[in-house]
């Protein structure tokens, strides 16, 4: 068992007490008078110390909360000035002279907006009068709205793809199938006004009696082009 305390705390009440003990009869316990008291002076002294020590550390975290308070009301202050510098600049008759003169950068030009996505992972299912169903994702750039998708056809595994539709949602109903085909590609493109997509292409292969029979089957594959 340690007989002189680790902790600062218990540390200062024990010499503060066995200070006082120890004055009472020195030589009775083989000390002399100078050393208690010198003793006694570093037990004053040590607890002076931590009480200054704790001030000062309380007045470090009061500054430090009042120092955030303040950077974060600069950081707002600066920010509504700034604000206020944009849209003034923004409807003056010369934008760039007053963010020269503000020493501010001006907003960076918008980056243009990628072309549309290819569509992927298809989804076919039949109607009862034979029309198809053909549902698709395709990831588009963010804020490019009006998106719209050109939908091709083709009827067995060879020639010419015919136009047959647009649709401004992931979904293209064909109602057009002749009855009797056994198997189609399709062949989607997403297209906004300024740019249009890679081709994706769907082969749909249906079950006997093509899409025109109620209750008929049919798996779709995506086609994988070439880059």
């Amino acid at each position: 068992m340690t007989t002189v305390p680790q902790r600062i705390p218990e540390l200062l009440d024990w010499a503060e007490v066995h200070g006082d003990v120890w004055n009472t009869a020195p030589a009775s316990i083989g000390l002399t008078a100078p050393q208690v008291a010198a003793f006694k002076s570093k037990a004053q002294t040590a607890r002076a110390s931590v009480v200054n020590q704790d001030a000062a550390n309380q007045a470090k975290l009061a500054a430090t909360v009042t120092a955030r308070s303040d950077v974060s009301a600069l950081r707002s202050g600066a920010a509504d000035l700034v604000a206020i510098i944009k849209g003034f600049a923004e409807n003056s008759a010369n934008p760039a002279a007053v963010y020269a003169l503000a020493q501010i950068p001006p907003p960076a030009p918008p980056a243009p907006l990628g072309p549309p996505g290819t569509p992927f992972e298809p989804v076919v299912s039949l109607r009862g009068d034979g029309a198809v169903i053909l549902k698709w994702k395709c990831n588009n750039p963010a804020n490019a709205g009006g998106t719209v998708y050109e939908v091709s056809r083709r009827i067995g595994g060879s020639g010419a793809f015919g136009y047959i539709g647009v649709t401004g949602t992931r979904e293209f109903v064909d109602e057009t199938l002749p009855a009797g085909a056994d198997g189609v590609t399709y062949q989607i493109v997403g297209v906004r006004s300024t740019s249009r997509g890679n081709a994706a292409q769907f082969n749909v292969n249906f079950g006997i009696g093509g899409p025109g029979l109620v209750g008929g089957a049919a798996t779709v594959t995506q086609v994988k082009l070439a880059a």
